[in-house]
């Protein structure tokens, strides 16, 4: 995959320059080459700008590959493939035991680990060598910290408050699901009347200010002049491409990079963009909220790309069993393809079929931390450009919904005594049965 080809993400431009050379805040724009999994040349393009981290990404996830590749002494992609296969290891161990806090069953911790396995999107995701995973992992280490202060109060909290501000620092759209999270439990508490998480709130809060917010802040003003930065107005623009339009708009850096004066992730480029974009909003209103519209009908049964990365999973959808495989001119991957969506269809309609039975058993807080905190985050997604690796890393947390479905079906069998269902596999779990 990455043999003599240029492999141009922020990130690596970055991790390698400072494996090189000690410094993080270099080129954008620049040509790494890439042969035998190792980089072997790093030049700026032409008119490029010196002297800036690209603003498009975070900073902790160069370092983090660049401290890999110091202690390797070679920038290869294999410490990244080997560093990802235990991050997602430790990551499915985590989610066990965050499942068996959240409903005190071996049963139901077992089918959430399974259920996640067998949604591919995040299998697919966790083996791409991007900072997407990372939000997955903070998720499920932030429900962890949650749950386990509310079962032991222990210095759990502490570490994984630390922990959650410094992943926000690899990947910041974690920032997300954290604030969402908190607000659940806020709305706890004000519902219950029993303030069990106010003090927690305020205490995560504070370290993760010092932990993340006041260096990242501090970082920005150093090297961009201002607070806070992000690829706000390319994210808006590009979405405008997503349905025809009459602009002509594509959906694709390519479509603005060509039509934007400054290099691709500086500040001045998403500048543009970001007037760009207002410009077309203000001139047709109507296509933007049918863009929105649009967007959250296809949130229901979002159909994720497991494998073909180039079809949709980064430069936009393409539908419709991938226009019958470009006219079955492929029918192999047009199975593929039919086989792909009809599955996520049947993975979110299970996932449904759960939250309206933890609905009826009235697990109101097991549904409000993992369907308005987790998932709940990705419909602000709809305000701009929607892409699979955005939201694959929230909406796996339907595979506790899936799992929830089987569990209360186990449980329904189980307290009629059927004969199909084998004693052996009941297992007691404190005073919950399966």
């Amino acid at each position: 995959m990455f043999d003599n080809k240029s492999y141009c993400f922020g990130y690596y431009i970055s991790a390698y320059n400072f494996y090189k050379h000690n410094t993080l805040f270099t080129w954008y724009e620049a040509d790494l080459i890439w042969k035998d999994g190792v980089i072997v040349s790093c030049q700026p393009y032409d008119g490029s700008v010196k002297g800036h981290h690209p603003v498009i990404e975070t900073i902790g996830f160069s370092f983090l590959v660049g401290l890999m590749w110091k202690a390797t002494n070679s920038p290869s992609i294999l410490s990244i493939e080997i560093l990802y296969l235990f991050l997602f290891i430790a990551s499915l161990i985590l989610l066990y035991y965050t499942s068996l806090l959240l409903i005190n069953s071996s049963c139901f911790a077992l089918c959430v680990y399974i259920a996640t396995l067998f949604f591919f999107p995040l299998v697919y995701t966790a083996v791409q060598p991007r900072n997407d995973i990372w939000t997955y992992f903070g998720i499920i280490a932030l429900l962890y910290t949650v749950l386990s202060y509310k079962k032991t109060q222990s210095t759990i909290t502490f570490l994984g408050a630390i922990l959650v501000g410094l992943l926000q620092w690899i990947r910041s759209a974690l920032f997300g699901p954290f604030i969402f999270v908190l607000f659940v439990l806020i709305m706890s508490d004000s519902v219950t009347g029993k303030r069990l998480y106010r003090s927690f709130v305020l205490y995560v809060l504070a370290i993760n200010v010092v932990v993340f917010w006041v260096p990242f802040m501090i970082v920005n003003v150093v090297h961009y002049g201002r607070s806070l930065v992000g690829p706000f107005g390319l994210l808006g623009l590009v979405g405008l491409g997503e349905f025809p339009n009459k602009w002509g708009i594509e959906c694709n850096d390519s479509w603005c990079a060509a039509r934007i004066k400054y290099p691709l992730g500086t500040l001045a480029f998403d500048d543009e963009a970001k007037r760009m974009f207002f410009d077309f909003v203000k001139e047709d209103p109507w296509y933007y909220l049918s863009c929105i519209v649009r967007r959250v009908k296809s949130l229901l049964f979002w159909n994720f790309t497991w494998f073909y990365y180039d079809f949709d999973f980064y430069a936009g959808r393409i539908g419709f069993f991938e226009k019958i495989s470009f006219a079955l001119g492929n029918p192999i991957l047009f199975i593929h393809f039919f086989f792909q969506s009809m599955y996520m269809r049947l993975f979110f309609l299970l996932g449904y079929f759960g939250i309206i039975l933890a609905f009826i058993k009235k697990h109101y807080f097991f549904l409000s931390l993992i369907g308005f905190g987790v998932i709940g985050a990705i419909p602000l997604a709809v305000l701009s450009h929607i892409e699979d690796r955005y939201i694959v890393v929230h909406f796996w947390a339907f595979s506790f919904f899936v799992a929830y479905f089987f569990y209360e079906i186990a449980r329904f069998f189980k307290s009629y005594n059927f004969k199909i269902w084998p004693k052996r596999l009941v297992r007691e779990h404190g005073n919950e049965s399966l």
